[in-house]
């Protein structure tokens, strides 16, 4: 007897994918109403970097305060870049854009420009918070004070009353893996970033096909973005 298959809607594969991360309250759907899971998008362009544009993924009020010079500086010079990796100060998905950076530039300097040094650490940041926002006590000193303020606003987290909503976190991890593709040209290995995130590499490419990514082949862990945009729709076959 054939068995209907019921293929999930974006929000449907993330809140699988976050619960199966960790056990948290369901809570109220209904406080976070006005968070999309996915930033703005264009389903129609052909256009893969237009798909999610950076301003509908990280709005300029965002960054333009992040402070990059001690950032860039230890990035630009090898050795501090170096140091840096061995202290795990910053997650390999910003370690391995770096040293793709570095491979095309073939000793060219800067590696990056001022904006994309602030994208880069911003999603350090996103990340961060992603994993401590998991936390019972949270210490808000490891990210810089407006960079808190903004993402506690913008995925509605209530220290006092709890962490995040489920619809904020899957929020929150699918703006980290669509910046993570922009800074990667649309292309990432999904094991790095889940490594990063804490989580199994098979949910973060389930999260990943879930804001239109596809798994490039079997034998490996990378997951593309192209154009047009193909999200997963709620139909039975």
């Amino acid at each position: 007897m054939m068995q209907n298959r019921l293929t999930h809607t974006s929000e449907e594969v993330m809140d699988k994918v976050n619960s199966s991360v960790e056990n948290y309250s369901q809570g109220d759907v209904s406080q976070v109403d006005a968070i999309n899971m996915l930033p703005p998008h264009n389903a129609k362009t052909k256009d893969v970097s237009a798909i999610y544009p950076l301003s509908s993924v990280i709005a300029d009020y965002e960054i333009k305060d992040v402070e990059i010079s001690e950032f860039k500086a230890t990035i630009e010079n090898s050795k501090s870049w170096n140091e840096a990796i061995k202290s795990s100060k910053y997650e390999k998905i910003i370690i391995d854009a770096v040293a793709s950076q570095r491979a095309s530039k073939k000793g060219k300097t800067p590696l990056f420009n001022d904006a994309q040094y602030k994208y880069l650490l911003y999603l350090s940041y996103m990340i961060k918070y992603y994993i401590y926002c998991r936390k019972t006590k949270v210490d808000e000193s490891i990210l810089p004070g407006s960079v808190w303020s903004c993402l506690k606003k913008k995925f509605r987290t209530d220290y006092g009353g709890g962490t995040m909503t489920p619809l904020a976190k899957n929020a929150l991890l699918a703006h980290i893996i669509i910046l993570s593709l922009h800074i990667h040209h649309y292309k990432i290995d999904a094991s790095i970033l889940a490594d990063d995130l804490a989580m199994k590499t098979t949910l973060c490419i389930e999260a990943a096909k879930a804001v239109g990514c596809k798994r490039i082949d079997s034998a490996s862990h990378d997951v593309k973005l192209t154009a047009p945009l193909s999200l997963p729709s709620l139909a039975r076959r």
